[in-house]
């Protein structure tokens, strides 16, 4: 009778789940790109639910693109124009010492992935015999785009070094005679996390397992109006096989989160939020208060 009554318990509890909150939706099609002619692969996972919409797009560029004798690969995010979107290369994994933009995936190396209530698209990768899976997905009841990477359990060689980095435009950049200020401008950068404030500066600042969440910022362009930017996005982090992790927040357009992994490493976890809307710093810190990663 216990058992039975627990069962309905957690049916009920699943029905009314279903009922709040509509299901994510996820799909992998042909892409666009700026300058698609000079791309031989342009492949595009578009993962959304109710809150939040988010493009994913794999790119290999044709030999002699940008003057390079390679093929250039790009794995791009879009949810809005800055932030983490398709001006900086969001995410990038290097391991055992090769970049990811010296890879050669092909059109089916980003599919569709599904499991119960989440949807969204796995990227798998081989550098030089050591595969890696980066599997992105939504849930129903967040805007967040979570995301975990992990050794494919088909590697021919190991992981044995793994270095992630996080590249974001907090806010928007500094436009000067219609060119972009890339560094030394007027630049007021800043990332809140659970336990403080850090402030812009020229050093990089060591992170630890505390700060579970960066929204990065920008004091100045505080997306408070039209005329100050689009306002933060946000990094959250799972430390579990981080051996370091440092925060590059300079007087520079973008800021970075470097990450170097344990040996041995059996998965990382990330979430990352960027709105496709302007948001304020205090309504942004607000709405992220509860968010559960």
């Amino acid at each position: 009778m216990k058992f039975q009554l627990i069962t309905v318990v957690g049916m009920l509890a699943v029905n009314l789940f279903s009922a709040e909150y509509s299901p994510v939706h996820a799909e992998v099609k042909k892409g666009n790109i700026y300058r698609q002619e000079t791309f031989s692969i342009v492949q595009t996972a578009v993962v959304s639910n109710q809150f939040n919409t988010c493009r994913l797009t794999l790119a290999l560029s044709k030999p002699g693109t940008w003057n390079l004798p390679e093929p250039y690969m790009k794995f791009l995010f879009d949810a809005g124009k800055f932030g983490f979107g398709s001006l900086v290369d969001f995410f990038t994994l290097k391991v055992n010492g090769i970049e990811m933009n010296k890879l050669s995936p092909r059109p089916e190396s980003l599919t569709r992935w599904e499991e119960k209530e989440l949807a969204g698209a796995e990227l798998k990768l081989n550098y030089n015999g050591a595969k890696v899976v980066f599997r992105f997905f939504m849930r129903p009841d967040s805007p967040l785009l979570f995301a975990s990477v992990f050794p494919a359990g088909d590697t021919l060689e190991p992981v044995r070094t793994a270095q992630a980095v996080f590249t974001a435009i907090p806010s928007s950049y500094i436009l000067k005679n219609g060119q972009v200020v890339w560094r030394n401008g007027d630049y007021q950068r800043m990332a809140v996390t659970p336990v403080r404030t850090i402030r812009q500066t020229a050093e990089p600042v060591p992170l630890t397992p505390a700060d579970t969440r960066l929204i990065l910022m920008d004091a100045a362009l505080d997306g408070s109006s039209d005329e100050k930017g689009y306002g933060p996005c946000a990094l959250f982090l799972d430390y579990r096989g981080i051996e370091r992790a440092v925060l590059s927040i300079g007087n520079a357009w973008v800021s970075k989160v470097t990450l170097d992994f344990t040996p041995g490493w059996k998965e990382f976890r990330f979430a990352i939020w960027q709105p496709s809307a302007r948001i304020s710093n205090a309504d942004c810190i607000k709405r992220l208060s509860s968010e559960k990663f």
